[in-house]
């Protein structure tokens, strides 16, 4: 009877240590499992969720440095501004005949900043100033062109004033005002400041001394 007994209670450790090395056998197999699974769908949904989180580089790249097609063409160029006297539009172009007998053409003088100055020697500003053209007329020769414009005088009347008061730039002559009309002058004197490309930047009716010169250049 005493066997019996200790045999049965020898099969019952048994099957407990079994039953507790299944369980323990079933944990890590559901364990493997689960971590098998993990493994398989992260790498199916890690890419969207960082899509979704972070645009693309050149999405981020053209919107924050590429330049806007449509802003481009607002931008006005020499090409696309009319033509007239007024400021910001392209300076209308014209050939004049010289005290010293050569034709000079506006377009020749493009990619140097133009002074036009509309003058005329029974005008009184017109003389005054006229010392003032010359001395800066000398200092500036390399960078400035300056055309003085006679309006509407006789040559020789012109030809006398400059020969008593030299000038280092050309003196055109304008005898029926068809230029000065072009440039729509109301006063004398009028000086027209003209860019490299051509386009007018100032009109400044009345007298200019030297420094006021300077700082018209300048501008």
């Amino acid at each position: 009877m005493s066997r019996s007994l200790g045999g049965l209670g020898r099969n019952r450790w048994k099957w407990l240590l079994a039953g507790v090395g299944l369980f323990a056998a079933g944990g890590v197999v559901g364990a493997l499992v689960m971590l098998s699974l993990f493994l398989y769908r992260l790498p199916s949904e890690s890419p969207a969720a960082l899509d979704a989180l972070v645009p693309p580089t050149s999405t981020l790249g053209t919107a924050a440095f590429s330049r806007s097609p449509a802003l481009e063409t607002r931008l006005p160029t020499p090409s696309t501004l009319p033509v007239g006297p007024a400021v910001g539009q392209i300076a209308p172009p014209f050939t004049l005949p010289a005290l010293d007998g050569a034709h000079y053409a506006l377009e020749t003088f493009r990619g140097r900043t133009v002074l036009l100055h509309f003058w005329a020697s029974w005008c009184r500003p017109c003389r005054e100033d006229w010392p003032e053209w010359v001395a800066f007329g000398a200092a500036v020769t390399e960078t400035v062109a300056i055309l003085a414009v006679n309006v509407e005088e006789a040559p020789e009347a012109v030809r006398e004033f400059v020969e008593q008061h030299p000038a280092p730039f050309p003196v055109l002559l304008d005898g029926e005002g068809a230029i000065s009309e072009l440039y729509r002058v109301t006063a004398l004197p009028t000086t027209v400041l003209i860019d490299p490309q051509g386009i007018v930047q100032q009109v400044v009716p009345g007298s200019l001394g030297r420094e006021a010169l300077e700082r018209l250049v300048a501008h």
